[in-house]
């Protein structure tokens, strides 16, 4: 088991590091929050509860 989760960290790893190599070199746009979340940049959305 233990085998099983270093193997998956490792792995892991890896892939986080080869995203940032590509983010480095250019590889990722922007990421532009409005264009996915409009409602965020007007206020517009609903307020969250924190109840429970």
């Amino acid at each position: 088991m233990e085998r099983d989760d270093a193997q998956r960290f490792q792995l892991l790893k890896a892939e986080l590091e080869e995203a940032l190599r590509e983010a480095e070199a250019g590889g990722f746009f922007e990421f532009d929050t409005c264009t996915f979340e409009p409602e965020l940049q007007t206020g517009d959305a609903p307020a969250k509860s924190r109840s429970g």
